[in-house]
């Protein structure tokens, strides 16, 4: 006579193994979040605002004065505090060039929507 043997897990079994399936859907532990990249890029978008600052500062206050204390280079100051209008470029660039970027922004999601 032939015994039918079943098999049947016991509950160590069922405790430590787990299905290939189930590591798959499980989140990874990741100390690098998307939050992060966000805080990275904000200290690179102030840092490149404070250094355009700085540079508009020089060209537009700093080089007219410092042509007269003849501070080296003193051609490049002699150069910045003739010009008349090109000096304030650096201020004026930053808010020209938000008001393109916002007004194209709002366009693009009149454009979508529509």
């Amino acid at each position: 006579m032939l015994q039918s043997v079943t098999w049947a897990p016991s509950p160590v079994e069922l405790t430590t193994t787990r299905a290939p399936f189930i590591d798959a859907m499980t989140p990874k532990l990741n100390n690098h979040t998307d939050g992060d990249v966000l805080i990275q890029r904000g200290y690179v978008l102030a840092m490149l605002s404070f250094a355009v600052f700085l540079f508009s500062i020089y060209t537009s206050l700093l080089s007219p004065v410092l042509t007269y204390f003849e501070i080296p280079p003193s051609s490049i100051h002699s150069i910045a505090a003739a010009d008349a209008h090109y000096k304030y470029f650096p201020f004026l660039v930053v808010p020209a060039g938000l008001l393109f970027v916002i007004a194209n922004w709002v366009g693009w999601q009149y454009y979508q929507n529509s």
